[in-house]
């Protein structure tokens, strides 16, 4: 063991943070995320593919919603 070990920092959250913030504001906050989420994808994959990229995001869609259904 070497004697200079740097610990660490961890914090966990649980569901006893829920308390502090309502169901709406969580949401709120989660459906922005995916929403800027979905714009930096599609931009992303234009710039490697070309104007085909909606096609393409549109395929990765249904291929993970049919192993989903899986």
């Amino acid at each position: 063991m070497t004697p200079f070990r740097k610990q660490a920092q961890v914090i966990i959250v649980s569901s006893a943070m829920l308390s502090f913030i309502s169901y709406w504001r969580a949401a709120a906050v989660v459906l922005c995320d995916l929403g800027s989420t979905a714009y930096y994808i599609g931009g992303i994959v234009e710039q490697s593919i070309g104007p085909a990229a909606p096609w393409f995001i549109l395929a990765v869609l249904l291929f993970s919603y049919a192993v989903r259904a899986v």
